[in-house]
């Protein structure tokens, strides 16, 4: 790791990024032999990011992972697309008061709000490629459909937390080879719409059974397949 880093920051050394008018950069490398296109989840609120050639990307303001005791969203997610074993640069700069509204003292107008193929209700979120439903007993995920080929991708409930027996198992289960008793299920669901902009939605789903409680977190990118 500490090699790969160190040969990032040599390559980052050799990227023009002295048009201080840009922004400040933000510099993305893929080590895949295809294309990524993916979220980035930035620990900094940032309220315009530009690409290369100054067109302004749609961001999320979002919950740090380090920010429980203040329920503030400090972090910023974009979606960025990078070339196959290549790289990108994104410039960031300044902060606006509007969620979804940015404002750049170069340019002193207030943009519109973001265009977002993302939908989200209490149990339902969707995207232009897919409307993911749940069920509102036990936090399962009961549909999965594909709005461009007009199809039902799950046969059965998806995400489904399931309690299994491994009584009379040691630490390592030395001789167990399947773990398919099941006794019991989770359900009491309840759930939370945590994220909803123009970059992902995302619920949180918490069930019980007796007395242990699980907790899952689904997400939904826009433009994810």
């Amino acid at each position: 790791q500490k090699t790969m880093n160190s040969a990032l920051q040599v390559l980052s050394w050799n990227i023009d990024t002295s048009d201080e008018t840009k922004g400040v950069p933000l510099m993305l490398f893929n080590p895949h032999s295809f294309p990524v296109r993916t979220v980035i989840h930035v620990g900094k609120r940032m309220d315009a990011i530009y690409d290369e050639d100054g067109k302004l990307i749609p961001v999320q303001q979002v919950l740090s992972p380090v920010s429980r005791c203040r329920r503030i969203p400090y972090d910023t997610a974009f979606i960025a697309e990078i070339p196959a074993m290549g790289y990108k640069t994104y410039f960031y700069r300044g902060e606006v008061q509007k969620s979804f509204s940015v404002y750049h003292a170069a340019a002193p107008t207030v943009i519109p709000d973001y265009e977002s193929d993302i939908k989200v209700e209490d149990l339902t979120m969707e995207n232009e490629y897919l409307k993911v439903s749940f069920n509102y007993r036990n936090g399962t995920i009961a549909s999965i459909y594909d709005k461009k080929r007009e199809k039902e991708l799950l046969r059965a409930p998806g995400a489904l937390p399931v309690v299994i027996d491994e009584y009379g198992y040691d630490t390592w289960a030395h001789a167990k080879n399947f773990w398919d008793n099941e006794i019991g299920q989770f359900s009491d669901a309840s759930f939370v719409v945590l994220e909803k902009g123009p970059v992902r939605a995302k619920i949180k789903v918490v069930s019980k059974y007796n007395g242990s409680t699980l907790t899952q977190w689904f997400t939904l990118a826009s433009g994810s397949k």
